[in-house]
C-alpha cells in the first residue's frame, strides 16, 4: 500500500514541476512579445519586463523546491561545475 502512496506522491511532484515549467515558458513568451512590440511605450515595456522577470524568478524557486526540480538542479550544477 505504501508503494501506491509513493507512486502517487511522485506523480504529483512531477506534475507540479511540469506545471511550473509551463508557467515559466508562458512568461518567457509574453516577455519576448512585449520586448519586441514597438506599439508599447518604452517605459511601459521596461516595467512589464521587470515584473515578468520577478515572476520568472518566483516560479524558478517553486520549480527548484519540487523533488524533480531538485534533481534537475543537481544535474545542471554538476554538468556546469566540471
Amino acid at each position: 500500500m505504501s508503494d501506491l502512496f509513493e507512486l502517487a506522491k511522485i506523480t504529483q511532484d512531477t506534475y507540479m514541476s511540469g506545471s511550473h515549467q509551463g508557467q515559466q515558458y508562458m512568461l518567457k513568451k509574453i516577455k519576448d512579445f512585449v520586448e519586441g512590440n514597438e506599439d508599447i511605450a518604452v517605459s511601459s515595456r521596461s516595467f512589464i519586463v521587470s515584473f515578468l522577470n520577478e515572476k520568472e524568478k518566483e516560479i524558478q524557486e517553486l520549480i527548484d523546491q519540487t523533488p524533480s526540480g531538485k534533481v534537475l538542479k543537481r544535474i545542471v550544477n554538476s554538468v556546469f561545475d566540471t
